[in-house]
This record gives C-alpha cells, sequence and structure tokens, in this order.
C-alpha cells in the first residue's frame, strides 16, 4: 500500500504565512460559517461524533480498511465500532452494507486513497443515518460531478504535508447539515487554543519547509538532507549527496 498516496512538495509562500498570522487574532467565529479550520483531521472527526449527539455505547460504521485514527476517534468519542468489508477498488463493499444497516447508529466513510465512495447511494441504503465523510485523501475527488466532502452530513478534510493541498499540518471540518451546526460550533469554540508562541512557531515552521521544497534550492540542498533522513530506514534507496 505504500506509495499510493503521492508525498507531494510542500507549497507555503509569504502569503500563506501572512493569512495564517491574520488568523491568530481572529478570535469568534462567524455566524454563517458551516467550515472550522483546526491543527488535525482527526480532531475534525472527533467533533463530527460528538456533534451528532449520539448516545454512549451507540454503534458507528467504519470502513475495515482504514487509517488508525478513524477507529481511535470512534473510541474516543465513547463509540462502539461495526467494520464495514470493502471491495478490491478500496471502496465500501455496499453489500455488506446492506446486511449490517441495523447494526450501528452512524458511518465514518473515508475516501481511501482519493477513491470516491458515492454517498447518496449509501444514504438510500441507510436513511436517517448520519453520514460523516472523511476527505483526508480525497480532495477534489469526485464521482458523478459531485465533490466529495458535500453530500455527507458532516466531513473531514485534511492538509498534512504529504497530503493535497500540502500547505502544512492541518485540516478542516465542514458541517453540510444545519441539523448537526449549532453544536459543532459550540464544541469548536471550547477547543483549547494553542499559544501566539506556538502559533508563530508553526507559521515560521511551514515557511521554512515550502523554501526548503521550492524546485531549486531542493535539487541543490534539501534533496541531500531527505535522502540521508530516509537512507535508515529505506537502506536500499540511492543518495546523490
Amino acid at each position: 500500500m505504500i506509495g499510493l498516496v503521492p508525498r507531494l512538495n510542500i507549497r507555503y509562500n509569504i502569503f500563506d504565512a501572512f493569512v495564517a498570522l491574520k488568523s491568530i487574532f481572529v478570535t469568534s467565529v462567524p455566524s454563517e460559517d458551516n467550515h472550522f479550520y483546526l491543527n488535525h483531521a482527526r480532531t475534525g472527526l472527533r467533533l463530527a461524533l460528538s456533534s451528532l449527539n449520539l448516545t454512549k455505547g451507540s454503534s458507528v460504521a467504519v470502513m475495515v480498511y482504514n487509517c488508525y485514527t478513524v477507529m481511535k476517534a470512534v473510541e474516543t468519542a465513547g463509540f462502539d465500532i461495526e467494520y464495514i468489508d470493502i471491495n478490491d477498488d478500496f471502496t465500501i463493499d455496499l453489500e455488506d452494507l446492506k446486511r449490517k444497516r441495523t447494526n450501528f447508529n452512524a458511518i465514518i466513510v473515508t475516501h481511501l486513497f482519493g477513491i470516491p465512495n458515492d454517498i447518496e447511494v449509501i444514504k438510500e441504503i441507510c436513511p436517517g443515518i448520519p453520514v460523516i465523510e472523511d476527505c483526508a485523501h480525497g480532495f477534489l475527488s469526485s464521482i458523478n460531478a459531485v465533490q466529495v466532502g458535500s453530500k455527507g452530513d458532516l466531513s473531514v478534510f485534511s492538509m498534512g504535508l504529504g497530503k493535497f493541498p500540502a500547505i502544512g499540518s492541518g485540516g478542516y471540518l465542514v458541517v453540510n447539515s444545519k441539523q448537526y451546526l449549532n453544536e459543532a460550533k459550540n464544541l469548536v469554540v471550547q477547543l483549547k487554543r494553542p499559544s501566539l508562541k506556538n502559533e508563530l512557531t508553526n507559521v515560521m515552521k511551514n515557511l521554512v519547509m515550502g523554501i526548503l521544497h521550492n524546485p531549486v534550492i531542493y535539487k541543490y540542498f534539501s534533496h541531500c538532507l531527505i535522502e540521508k533522513d530516509f537512507n535508515g530506514v529505506f537502506p536500499t534507496r540511492q543518495t546523490l549527496c
């Protein structure tokens, strides 16, 4: 499975740094907003689950082949896990979903490796059950001209260093259903805000990473450092330095 999702060069520039610095001093969430920027996509997933107001011990369906952070978020939220099988193309097995649709109270649909699932079909199979889309791999992916993240009740995106868009660590939560919007806002404002020092450190770190991944700088300088870092993990990798 290694290598199915390419590790992209981080694109973070002066303008991005300026936007980030400006956002540090925003202390309130606009009432019309339905998207919330967070430190990690896993935080968004945890908030999405809590926004559903399910009773403790409820079951949440997840695709059996998945990132451990998905299962961890379900467990942290206090819910049980119902595993749903997947097909050979990494999409959810709709037949297995039909067999188990009465076993869970919510479902997390992960668009593995950017391969989209048909959320509308899943909603038809599971009427009345809230759907959370995990779009950590699926930014800009679409199916039947419908972009992932637009049909689920809530959707979570990742901006990790190895994800697209590769602009530094982070993630965001999108709430498409008004039914869960107020609860999501209440949970977001309760999050502990990072210190100014941590915010500035993160901005500078991303800016430096962006500079190091400039094609010219990467070719003659950064490439050597990265190859040396990976040499201990992948001994067969050839180095040019």
